[in-house]
């Protein structure tokens, strides 16, 4: 008569932010014995996510994870992580949010263009200096 011991999470996943496009993964590990806990992963309360299209679901041992590839927005939102075995079910939840302003990596650009049309009047005014 072994003692099952009830799931427990060693790691929870991060909240994730991410452009449009992008690819996220969230990783769970789950501890507990006899079976090792079974994990499944949901979308805001009801959905249970299924492994295909741009969506991996993989569990080895004890580690849990749930890859989405190419997001949108309509990726965004709560995503929990339900880990289940003989002994009892527990969650945890996370965000993911799906960003969509264009400008995150536009302003770094712009400013670097800027920066390089600065030092190149520079170098023509002979003031750059080394």
């Amino acid at each position: 008569h072994t003692i099952v011991e009830p799931p427990s999470f060693v790691e929870i996943p991060q909240a994730k932010e991410a452009l449009p496009g992008a690819n996220v993964t969230f990783s769970a590990t789950v501890h507990g014995s006899d079976p090792i806990p079974n994990v499944k992963w949901m979308k805001g309360k009801w959905r249970q996510i299924t492994h295909g299209g741009r969506i991996t679901i993989e569990q080895k041992g004890p580690d849990a994870k749930l890859e989405i590839t190419e997001i949108t927005k309509s990726d965004s939102g709560q995503y929990r992580c339900v880990a289940t075995n003989k002994a009892g079910e527990i969650e945890c939840s996370t965000d993911l949010n799906v960003d969509e302003r264009k400008d995150i990596g536009g302003v770094d650009g712009d400013f670097r263009a800027k920066l390089k049309k600065y030092r190149e009047k520079e170098a023509e005014s002979g003031k750059l200096v080394r």
